[in-house]
């Protein structure tokens, strides 16, 4: 089941470090009125729910997931909604790319990435559904077959800090949840997540943490990322991956083959 709104908001009140008591004085509530919401027994006002947010210093995608069209996973037909706006982008000739949900789970791959990474339509139904830190810390994932293990460690060194500062306020969702519990199965990836501080900069990702080098074939290539939101079905973004050397030669001969 999802998180209830009540434990989402006991989750962020005890993120910040506030008291029952001391909330709802900032908030001009009543006693007890904090303890009726999150123990669910009561519906808070939108007013009083924004009040919150802003003493919580809570961010949009935080606010969307307490009230907004995050609050539960999207729809099948919301996905199909993303994977048609998003078809021009995944049906273009050496466009590597693929879609994400607002859980960070795989919703669709390009065609040419498809191809660039040989991936079999079982593996490619293998990868669908889960989140991209599932596919970098599951023992047989497709995906991890596909990029160097030389700098394993260092992925996920970059990597899993940023999962956790944008999806980590989802605590109690069971996507978040499953993939915690993969992450944690992975001894590498376990103890690097046990270091990682609730306190982790969520403001920027820089480029060296958005590359993934993949080995195609015996051939590093290493590739960044970027990311962009689909502007109507907007709980979904477009991964696109990129290099500043000559990759585009050889995405053209693997694509046309």
């Amino acid at each position: 089941m999802p998180d209830s709104l009540g434990s989402k908001i006991r989750f962020f009140r005890n993120r910040y470090g506030i008291s029952q008591f001391d909330l709802e004085t900032e908030i001009d509530a009543s006693a007890g009125t904090l303890s009726r919401i999150e123990n669910n027994e009561v519906n808070p006002l939108k007013e009083t729910i924004l009040k919150i947010s802003k003493i919580l210093k809570l961010s949009n995608e935080e606010i969307d997931y307490l009230i907004g069209i995050t609050a539960i996973p999207a729809a099948e037909s919301e996905i199909n909604a993303a994977i048609i706006e998003a078809s021009d982008e995944l049906n273009k000739e050496n466009k590597l790319c693929y879609v994400l949900d607002d859980r960070w789970r795989l919703i669709k791959f390009s065609d040419a990435f498809v191809k660039f990474l040989y991936l079999s339509q079982d593996e490619v139904r293998n990868m669908i559904g889960k989140t991209t830190a599932q596919l970098i810390v599951q023992e047989n994932s497709p995906l991890l077959e596909r990029l160097n293990k030389t700098y394993y460690k260092e992925l996920l060194e970059g990597y899993l800090p940023i999962y956790y500062s944008n999806l980590s306020f989802m605590n109690e969702d069971p996507i978040y949840k499953d993939t915690v519990r993969d992450i944690e199965n992975n001894h590498i990836a376990s103890n690097i997540w046990k270091s990682i501080s609730s306190n982790v900069d969520r403001s920027y990702t820089p480029e060296e943490n958005r590359m993934l080098l993949f080995c195609i074939h015996g051939k590093d290539i290493p590739l960044f990322y970027s990311i962009q939101p689909l502007r109507i079905n907007s709980r979904f973004v477009i991964v696109e991956y990129h290099t500043e050397n000559k990759v585009s030669e050889i995405l053209t001969g693997l694509v046309n083959n």
